[in-house]
């Protein structure tokens, strides 16, 4: 059942451990310098010693060309001293390093009769010359001094070319992660999650975080959206949270921040609705239901200590952090969603000579919520309460083996997990009404994630071919296992009502156990000469798994007809190998750093998830049978004697009803399945128009082949698919929407000559789907003005578009709209959130999206701050339902508008901040925050009931939360 490269991968980790570096998700920066006298030629042999409070004292000579480079700095000031007998002493100082930047020094030296220091505090270029990528790092400067509801999803939303699902106003949805898109990647599934330079990416629910955050635990965190280099396995958004460290100066902070009820206001008043029909505020058109009450923050506290300094200055140093969230909001039913984070973080940081480092790091994220998605259509008892903390440890050693050969390792290890457990309790069925609110209780899970990742990573300088080259070369190996149960409470059926008739979902529990193994090796060269520089290089990718053995117990009514089971364990039929080639060059047109111009070109492969193995299980999810159902007795739970058995099932899920017994899945897994690969082109420049301050623009281009679909085929023949040829149509949905705009749409049904055959609507393939591919293309233009001279401001604008496109019917398969296999040339890409997202909103790149935050710094101590975050409102999608009309569907989901026929209204958030700084002389400084969100008391809908001809269509089922002011009181020694 293991990798037989296994063996080989741990011995090469053991071998890495001494002279080989990590896989990176970089965590640090790097100083790279030329030193020339006055004629310009290059000067070797110069001592070049770098200083900072958080290494010792770090030694180099210039090299050949006169070069030197200081790398893997934590962020953090340093200093730079250059001596050679004879020539003046050159110091610079307070040399600003972030993570995965590099600064880039030009040293003149001049002859001296006798000793002198020249020491220059000068401004540093802003524009990197070695950069290609695409992306930005939120600094400390930004994390301390802007307004925003302090968790990385809300850091995301202020990065260019990224979108999330929710508007989290004060912190009111801090809670629970977001789902989002960044440049073609829709629902984030090729995201990656790093924590100081070890990937996290829970792989269970793929491209989210494994856990939740303490804000103030992080130096910086750094975001990519494109042009990824060979050390980034995905083209998928790459976040990177780099934690504080200890120094040789003792440092620390602590912080009380609040908000409540009380401090909120009211958008809600004069909204126009069926009890108020006068209302001045008509909500473009939505309908508010008087019952609803405004969303409310109904209290807010987020409180924490840092603190680290040295164990031995010059030589080993500690670092630690405790914080908590308490967060208790009300949706617009009134129901409760109250949340508590729990963090703690710990890192230990020495140094051996010049030459080693070793850093060991601990982080325990922990999440306790009652009243996980409450909302319209999940009152109390259908909610969530979630427990189950994540752990995560990483060492890491580097050592210098010599000026140009760097090494670094690590081995990260995440022990993450969770439960969902419904308010209603287990022993209650749960059922849904007419309106599609759920009753009752709701789906149980418990379930287990841990993983391990091994890595290294090397750069050698080396000089020579017309330049300077610096290689990168390393390998990472990383297992993901996954264990989820999940069932339905009570009976085990699940109770429902259309406008047609009522059924009821019998299940047994499901239990998706499993192994995910990746294995990355890269190797890249970044060549520099003159005003060029040349990012070449390539990575090797394999993924596999295997299906671990699984026991779950038969559905508690109808255990005769939906077993008991336990399906063996085996590797899963296909294995991906793929290569990667990553091409970037910057060239200086100016020739003083000050006006650059960048391209970059790549081919990524998506990676595989847990959910691609848990298809070769019969047992994935509570699965099971669909029956009509007659409530005899009025309590909304289905018993055996309401079942219409004789009839037989209405529909399937997951099960074969014809095979009961078998562990044989209903979901065929194509042996030949592939990666989805996506190709990417960006061009753009940069200028530096005065110190501190740049400008620039980017063209983004896409495009995602291969992609994976589930497509319904029959178990006699598993891989004859069912085709658009094989569909013809069945009828129309039609009517008038909520406008009073008329729609009919046209669904299908399977031909007789497929829908008779035996399995029909019961077995589905999982493969790659032929001619069909998705396209993203994007303009975004953008200004960034380092914080100097008393102000710092961002602001990024964004014109795109991600559609998909045909190259023949072979891409389709059933064409209802809405069924998942169907598609319309040129089309916007959407997607439904669900999981850790806001239940059920349509979620799709938004044509413009305008970010902008900054800061002035006032007299007295007072600094102005303001974070804006706008962007064309989502899709609105009207869906109608009919009978099912192919086998195994009972009910079947029409799309009655395509994608941005309609949307919501435009969302713009502004927040501002004032601050008052109080010092306390040698016993530190005291910051005192006055925070407002939503100053302008925006009331915009962010989801509506979507489904025609019931009583609630068109309903606000999310508003924004109205303005809300926040107190802080910070302090920092």
């Amino acid at each position: 059942m293991r990798d037989r490269w296994l063996p080989a991968v741990f011995v090469i980790a053991i071998l890495a451990v001494v002279p080989w570096p990590l896989h990176a998700q970089q965590n640090t920066g790097d100083i790279y310098g030329q030193i020339v006298d006055e004629t310009g030629g290059a000067m070797p042999g110069v001592t070049v010693t770098l200083t900072g409070s958080l290494i010792g004292t770090q030694t180099q000579t210039s090299g050949i060309n006169g070069d030197f480079h200081f790398i893997r700095l934590s962020p953090g000031e340093y200093d730079v001293q250059c001596e050679l007998d004879g020539f003046t002493t050159v110091r610079r100082e307070q040399l600003k390093v972030v993570t995965a930047g590099a600064v880039n020094l030009q040293i003149t030296m001049k002859p001296a009769p006798v000793d002198e220091i020249i020491t220059v505090i000068a401004e540093q270029p802003i524009l990197d010359t070695k950069k290609t990528g695409v992306g930005q790092n939120i600094t400390n400067d930004v994390l301390a001094n802007i307004p925003t509801a302090r968790d990385p999803w809300v850091v995301l939303s202020m990065v260019s070319g990224i979108v999330v699902d929710r508007v989290n106003i004060a912190g009111a949805e801090g809670g629970q992660q977001s789902e989002f898109t960044s440049r073609g990647d829709v629902g984030g599934d090729n995201a990656m999650w790093n924590m100081d330079g070890v990937t996290i990416t829970d792989m269970a629910a793929v491209g989210s975080s494994p856990t939740y955050y303490d804000f103030d635990a992080f130096e910086e965190i750094q975001v990519t959206t494109g042009g990824n280099d060979p050390s980034q396995a995905t083209g998928g958004m790459g976040i990177n949270f780099v934690s504080k460290r200890g120094g040789d100066i003792p440092k620390g902070s602590a912080r009380f921040i609040v908000t409540s009820k009380g401090l909120q206001g009211d958008n809600t008043k004069d909204l126009q609705s069926n009890a108020n029909p006068g209302g001045s505020d008509k909500l473009d058109g939505f309908i508010w239901n008087p019952g609803f009450k405004r969303p409310i923050l109904i209290k807010s506290r987020d409180y924490g200590v840092e603190v680290g300094g040295p164990f031995k200055k010059e030589t080993a140093w500690y670092w630690g952090a405790v914080g908590v969230q308490d967060i208790q909001s009300q949706a617009v039913t009134g129901a409760a969603d109250n949340t508590q984070l729990e963090n703690i973080s710990f890192k230990a940081n020495a140094q051996a000579g010049e030459d080693n480092t070793l850093t060991y790091m601990y982080y325990r994220g922990d999440k306790i919520k009652r009243g996980r998605n409450a909302g319209a259509t999940r009152p109390p008892e259908t909610t969530w309460n979630q427990s189950g903390p994540t752990n995560i440890h990483k060492i890491e050693v580097s050592r210098v083996i010599s000026p140009n050969f760097y090494v670094n390792g690590k081995i990260g290890i995440v022990k993450g997990g969770f439960s969902l457990t419904p308010q209603g309790g287990l022993d209650t069925s749960a059922w849904r009404d007419i309106n599609r609110v759920w009753h009752g209780s709701q789906q149980y899970l418990s379930t287990d994630r841990p993983q391990m990742q091994i890595s290294a990573d090397n750069n050698y300088f080396k000089t020579g071919f017309g330049g300077n080259h610096e290689f990168k070369f390393g390998f990472s190996y990383r297992k993901v296992e996954t264990e989820s149960v999940s069932l339905w409470p009570g009976t085990g059926a699940s109770t429902r009502v259309s406008s047609a008739y009522t059924w009821a979902r019998v299940t047994r529990p499901g239990n998706a156990h499993m192994e995910n193994r990746y294995l990355g090796v890269y190797v890249g060269d970044t060549f520099t000469r003159n005003w060029l520089t040349l990012n070449l290089g390539v990575r090797f990718d394999r993924q596999n798994g295997s299906l671990l053995e699984a026991t779950t117990s038969g559905s508690p009514i109808l255990p005769d007809l939906i077993p008991a089971m336990t399906v063996a364990a085996k590797d899963a039929p296909f294995s991906w190998s793929d290569i990667s080639p990553r091409l970037g060059l910057t060239y200086d047109v100016s020739g003083d750093g000050k006006t650059l111009v960048r391209g970059s070109f790549a081919k990524y492969a998506d990676q595989m998830s847990g959910g691609d193995l848990a298809f070769l299980s019969p047992i994935p999810f509570a699965s099971g049978l669909d029956y009509y159902w007659t409530d005899s007795n009025g309590d909304h739970i289905a018993q055996r004697d309401e079942l219409d058995l004789s009839y037989g099932p209405i529909g399937t899920y997951y099960f074969d009803p014809d095979n009961p017994t078998s562990t044989e899945t209903t979901t065929n897994v194509d042996p030949d399945l592939t990666a989805a690969k996506r190709t990417e082109f960006i061009v753009g420049a940069e200028r530096e128009i005065m110190p501190n301050f740049a400008v620039g623009g980017n063209f983004v281009w896409r495009r995602a082949d291969n992609q994976k679909w589930l497509v319904g085929t029959d178990y006699r023949n598993p891989n004859a698919t069912y085709t658009y040829e094989d569909y013809e149509l069945a009828g129309y949905v039609e009517g008038t929407l909520p406008d009073g705009t008329p729609y009919k749409m046209p669904y299908y049904k399977l031909r007789a000559a497929r829908a008779d055959l035996d399995g029909a609507g019961v077995y589905t393939l999982w493969t790659n789907r032929p001619d069909y591919y998705q396209q993203y293309t994007g303009v975004e233009l953008f200004a960034t003005k380092r914080l100097s001279d008393r102000w710092m401001l961002n602001a990024s604008f964004n014109y795109q578009r991600d559609r998909e496109y045909l190259k023949s019917n072979k891409g389709i398969a059933n064409p209802s709209p809405g069924s998942g296999t169907d598609a319309i040339d040129g089309r916007d890409v959407a997607f439904r959130s669900g999981s850790s997202g806001k239940n059920g909103y349509w979620i799709a790149t938004p044509k413009w999206q305008f970010n902008l935050n900054g800061l002035y710094q006032l007299p007295l101590g007072v600094t102005a701050s303001a974070n804006l975050i706008s962007r064309q409102g989502y899709p609105v999608v009207y869906t109608e339902d009919v009978d099912g009309v192919d086998p195994g569907e009972s009910t079947k989901t029409v799309q009655a508008v395509k994608i941005y026929d309609k949307k919501l209204p435009d969302m713009i958030e502004l927040d501002l901040r004032i601050s008052k700084a109080v010092s306390l002389a040698e016993k530190g400084n005291l910051m005192l925050d006055l925070d407002v969100f939503n100053i302008l008391n925006r009331n915009s809908p962010l989801h509506v009931q979507e489904t025609l001809a019931i009583p609630d269509t068109n309903q606000v089922q999310d508003l924004m939360y109205p303005r809300t002011v926040r107190f802080g009181v910070r302090y920092t020694f």
